[in-house]
This record gives C-alpha cells, structure tokens and sequence, in this order.
C-alpha cells in the first residue's frame, strides 16, 4: 500500500509539471510572428544539421561495409548495383515509350501538343483528377473554336432601316439559335412571322 501511494505522488507530480501555467500559455500567444518565424528557422537547422549527419554516418557505414567484404563480395555487390541501375534505366524508357504512345493518341484527338503530354503522363500514372481536367480544358477549347468558326460562317443579316429587307433563307433561319432567334426576332419582326409560320 505505501508503494502505491508514492507512484501516485510521482504521478501527480510529473502531470503537475508537465501542465504549462497560464503564464507561460501567454507568453506563447504574446510571440509576434517574426519570433516564431526565428523559432521555426532554428527547428529548420537543427533537422538539417540531424540530417546531414545521419547521411554522413550512413556513408560512413557504407564505406566499412564495402572496406570488409572480400573480393567476391564486392563483386557480387557492384553486380548488384548496376542491375539496379539498369532495372531503373529500363523503367524509365518503358514509362518514356507508353507516355509517347499515349501522347500519339490524344494528339490523334484534338489535343494541343502540351496537354497531350500532359494528359499522357497523368493517364500513365492514374492520376484521374488531372486527366478529367485536361480533358475539360481541351472540350472547352474545341467548343469555343467551333462556336467562333460558326460566327465567322453564319449568313448576314442585313440591318435594314425598316423595309426588312433580310438575306437568309428559311434553311438558315431554321438553323438559328435561341439568342440569334431572339434578335433576329426584334430586328425583323415581319421576316420572323413569315418564317416561324412556315
């Protein structure tokens, strides 16, 4: 029983000094910002400091490793690593061949040469968010340059001074959208009439 009392003790003890005081709370919110700026750039430097000896170290280790392996080791070991290398190498033409195949193909669609590599990468690696996105800017783009190729063809409309004298036919009027309809509507009301009445 007296053990148990005295790890009770300790514990609140220890949650005791582990629980900052409303001073100290404020003296966290009192920072400025370019305190915890200076703050974070000491945490920066000493992750990079831990870093580079870590990697410093790991070398190290490297170098002894490779310092006692026999000859036969070694070999076996440098093998090893150019295989790696060339596995790696080999990967990077096979994703080189299948963006470039991808690439044919949504070029073969309509899609301008960048977002045709764009749209082959993401197709490659699955990235279906960016792929959608391609794609809508593409559609976009085709729709905007059909709508301007049909307003540089569409007939004109003379704008007469009230005798309504309109060069279009019943084919091209019928061929009309909801808005030009409407303003063909206003401009002619008599040309309207008699084609809406055909």
């Amino acid at each position: 029983m007296g053990n148990e009392e005295n790890t009770n003790v300790e514990v609140e003890e220890t949650k005791v000094v582990q629980q900052p005081t409303t001073k100290e709370k404020k003296e966290e919110k009192t920072l400025s910002v370019e305190e915890q700026l200076q703050q974070a750039m000491i945490e920066i430097a000493k992750l990079k400091r831990a870093t580079d000896k870590a990697c410093a170290e790991a070398s190290d280790y490297k170098k002894k490793y490779k310092e006692s392996l026999s000859e036969v080791e070694k070999a076996s070991v440098e093998k090893a690593e150019k295989e790696a290398e060339r596995e790696e190498q080999f990967q990077k033409l096979l994703k080189e061949n299948q963006v470039n195949k991808l690439e044919k193909n949504f070029v073969l669609l309509g899609y301008p040469d960048d977002l045709a590599h764009e749209a082959a990468i993401a197709q490659y690696e699955n990235d279906t968010d960016s792929l959608f996105k391609i794609q809508s800017q593409v559609q976009k783009a085709l729709i905007d340059a059909k709508e301007a190729e049909w307003m540089a063809s569409r007939p004109l409309v003379n704008a007469g001074s009230g005798n309504e004298d309109v060069n279009i036919t019943q084919d091209q009027f019928k061929k009309l959208g909801y808005l030009e309809m409407k303003e063909f509507k206003e401009k002619y009301p008599e040309t309207y009439k008699k084609f809406s009445s055909n």
